[in-house]
């Protein structure tokens, strides 16, 4: 597997983690949660809810970009694609991004399904060739 849609995948895995270990984040309900900002860590922005919708709108049309590059096989920009997803979802590494409630909580889900789904689109893709390569491949000989 390509080295930058490996850490893609480490990014979504760990986001997907962090919401499944930690649900409470998710279901915490706030009054005038638009108004509550949070600050980003890395970039010392502060985040409300639109923000945070933002972000995850960026990079699920990120992932979308990726799942073209990997269907055209422009494994360049795939790369640089993946390097800007993993920069847009750094936020969400940290534990930056304010909980969300109401329908921009239910946004932030699908948007999160979505890219999901990218990721499962470029791995049925990328897996199936990386196993015909490996196969291509001769094998490592050891030496004596």
């Amino acid at each position: 597997m390509h080295a930058g849609l490996r850490a893609v995948r480490g990014n979504l895995k760990i986001i997907l983690n962090y919401f499944q270990k930690n649900p409470q984040v998710l279901a915490e309900a706030a009054v005038n949660l638009d108004k509550r900002k949070t600050i980003d860590k890395n970039t010392g922005v502060l985040m409300n809810s639109n923000d945070v919708l933002s972000m995850y709108e960026n990079i699920a049309g990120l992932t979308n970009q990726m799942v073209v590059a990997t269907r055209s096989e422009d494994w360049e920009s795939l790369s640089a694609l993946e390097n800007q997803c993993a920069s847009a979802a750094s936020a969400t590494l940290v534990g930056a991004v304010p909980a969300l409630s109401g329908s921009p909580r239910v946004r932030k889900f699908d948007l999160i399904k979505q890219i999901l789904a990218n990721d499962r689109a470029i791995r049925n893709i990328t897996e199936p060739w990386m196993a015909q390569l490996s196969k291509t491949m001769p094998a490592p000989r050891a030496h004596r």
